[in-house]
């Protein structure tokens, strides 16, 4: 993720959030196992819960209950990024075609993690800077500060004065020494000794540290600057004790990526430029106002109006070339291509032909950066059942439900209609009664007792508090239960709902809410609904979607069931519990 979030010269990679699971061995954190090769861990579980909002979803309901229903998920999830490369579907292009774009900017960074990153940041270097970090340097410094007035021409001296310093350390003599001498050249010069330690990490954010770490014992540097002169002398190295390799090598690799980053990058954008030649392309005016005009529109590229536009000019064979540049051409069928697979130009009120002329030698450049990386069949190491990508593991996984579940679902006929509604007539098509209230909740009776006594005295409910909660509750016939309507909150407020009529007022009402606390409130009735059995005419718009999602749903829960028996899975219960009860 470090080098993602350095790696600014891509288009910008939509970022969301993902369900997490990595290979790694069995530890005292994994609390399940899919497929006898992809390890979850109870920290990415956690994280899940967190994220897909199941601490909220299930707020009362028992601990176990959300991580059981959270870490269910994702194994399936993991259980389907299995399935979809043993069936062979990362071969389906017309299936990836949504997903090229993101898979190929994985590419890109791929590549530049192997060919750029990697020349510095790898298996050896990592190994040769923990043997550095087993060390430290110690050295003496002797500091000449010249700020204090010398004359330009002492100042001019100090590269000669430097270089006798220099002379004389190296011949023998110490620091101490060295206070007459520099007294002689620098009339107000102040001097100060001391001692210093260099360790490995050091080197890496300051470069003089590095020097002096890489020097031999009795080695000099001398480092001037404008108002001080420094001359350092190791006196001795010594050793450190460090953690074992296995617990520092990742901060050690990360370390790492972030000192070579500029270098790296440098690298890259060097190599990317020279991929295309500017001053050798040619470029068609007329269809760069035209695409300017179009990419204008409102929505053009986030809504994905360009795709249609640009089909339908080819269609009509006005496919106009855009330009020429040494080896290749665009014309518009191939900006589609590149707006589809390699960068999409980021939606603005307005674009300058240089906009333009920029976005297309990037994506160019772009996409022979994927050419090579294909080459290099780096494909595999992204496009995997085990990937690490949040983007690319949540976008397996619904192009896997769009091909074994959703093209799956049964077509709607008729028929079909009439025996689902007849099968779901009591509860999908039947409407509760429902009571909709504006409620003023406070925690203090004196205070909700002196809002009443204000209404009681002709106030309106409207004028006796800048805010009150808008509360729907529902009553089926059924079981006569009182429920919160598209809420979790327990219906607190309900029974007494349920007694108004239209623009009733009532209270004080009285309620224990375990999250807050005795509440009191005043309510008012400004809905009230009554049950309603929906005939088959009534509800026939809305069943193609409660039937899809119905299909859907058996569907899925078939497919999992009959994944989990190919390829088996298992959950570590005690160490599920046990981590469940530390964060309890």
């Amino acid at each position: 993720m470090l080098m993602k979030k350095r790696f600014s010269i891509l288009s910008a990679i939509l970022i969301v959030l993902a369900d997490s699971a990595t290979v790694f061995p069995q530890g005292q954190d994994t609390v399940a196992l899919v497929g006898d090769t992809c390890a979850i861990r109870f920290q990415e579980l956690q994280k899940y819960v967190v994220d897909y909002h199941y601490d909220l979803n299930y707020k009362r309901k028992p601990p176990e209950f959300k991580y059981d229903a959270a870490l269910n998920v994702m194994i399936v999830n993991q259980l389907k990024r299995i399935d979809f490369f043993q069936l062979g579907l990362q071969s389906d292009e017309q299936l990836l075609e949504s997903a090229r774009r993101s898979i190929n900017e994985e590419l890109v960074i791929e590549y530049f993690d192997r060919e750029f990153a990697g020349k510095y940041v790898n298996d050896k270097s990592t190994h040769d800077a923990y043997k550095q970090m087993k060390r430290q340097v110690v050295y003496e410094r002797f500091l000449v500060d010249l700020s204090a007035g010398d004359s330009a021409a002492a100042v001019d001296s100090v590269n000669a004065a430097a270089a006798r310093l220099r002379s004389e350390l190296d011949h023998g003599k110490g620091f101490k020494d060295l206070v007459g001498d520099c007294r002689l050249w620098f009339a107000t010069a102040k001097t100060n000794e001391d001692t210093g330690t260099v360790a490995w990490r050091q080197t890496l954010t300051s470069p003089s540290e590095n020097v002096i770490f890489n020097l031999r014992v009795g080695g000099v540097a001398v480092f001037k600057g404008a108002e001080a002169l420094e001359i350092v002398k190791v006196i001795k190295k010594q050793p450190l004790e460090v953690e074992p390799f296995e617990k520092v090598k990742d901060e050690i690799f990360n370390l790492l990526q972030k000192a070579f980053a500029d270098k790296c990058l440098d690298d890259y954008d060097k190599a990317k430029k020279k991929l295309i030649d500017e001053n050798r392309c040619e470029w068609n005016q007329k269809a760069l106002e035209q695409i300017i005009a179009w990419s204008s529109i409102r929505g053009f590229y986030d809504k994905k109006l360009y795709a249609d536009t640009l089909t339908r000019e080819i269609s009509q064979g006005r496919n106009f070339l855009i330009l020429r540049y040494p080896g290749g051409k665009v014309d518009l069928k191939e900006y589609l291509r590149l707006l589809n697979d390699v960068l999409i130009l980021p939606q603005r009120p307005s674009y300058k032909v240089g906009d333009l002329k920029n976005f297309l030698l990037e994506a160019l450049r772009t996409d022979k950066i994927v050419k090579k990386a294909m080459a290099l069949h780096l494909e595999r190491n992204i496009f995997n059942a085990n990937t690490a990508d949040p983007v690319l593991k949540n976008r397996i996984v619904r192009l896997y439900d769009q091909k074994e579940i959703e093209a799956k679902i049964p077509e709607l006929t008729e028929k079909t209609i009439e025996e689902f509604y007849a099968a779901h007539r009591s509860s999908l098509y039947y409407e509760p009664t429902f009571v909709t209230i504006d409620a003023i909740i406070l925690a203090n009776k004196d205070s909700i007792d002196v809002l009443w006594q204000k209404h009681f005295s002709g106030v309106p409910f409207d004028k006796l508090a800048s805010r009150w909660f808008v509360k729907t509750f529902a009553k089926y016939r059924f079981d006569d239960t009182i429920r919160s309507f598209l809420s979790i909150e327990p219906p607190f407020l309900g029974n007494a709902a349920f007694t108004l009529t239209l623009n009733e007022v009532a209270g004080p009402v009285k309620y224990f809410d375990p999250d807050h606390g005795m509440q009191y409130a005043i309510i008012k009735c400004i809905e009230n609904t009554p049950e309603k059995q929906l005939t088959l005419e009534e509800a026939r718009q809305r069943i193609p979607n409660d039937y899809k999602n119905a299909e859907r749903q058996k569907i899925e829960n078939e497919t999992a069931e009959r994944l989990k028996k190919k390829y088996g899975f298992k959950v570590y219960e005690d160490v599920l519990m046990r981590n469940i009860s530390s964060v309890k």
